[in-house]
């Protein structure tokens, strides 16, 4: 997708990239999750992690896959109600 300028720098990690093209795209929706992964209703439901492993991209990735769950729930809820 691109190259480090320093060649003698770590490559990008996956989560790494997508940020990076989300941003590129448009940084609305990675505001939009960087503030979400700051209500407390999320913070609670990831209290007994580790602090070790909470860093910025570990807290947006399981923002990411608290959304997602939340999504599949409320798709299978509505196709459950109108079957």
């Amino acid at each position: 997708m691109f190259k480090r300028l320093n060649t003698g720098g770590e490559n990008l990690k996956p989560q790494e990239i997508r940020n990076s093209t989300i941003k590129l795209l448009n940084d609305d929706f990675n505001q939009f999750i960087v503030k979400m992964s700051n209500v407390d209703s999320f913070k609670n439901c990831i209290s007994n992690i580790s602090s070790e492993k909470k860093s910025n991209d570990m807290i947006k990735s399981l923002y990411l896959d608290f959304l997602h769950l939340k999504i599949t729930e409320t798709t299978i809820n509505m196709m459950w109600e109108n079957s």
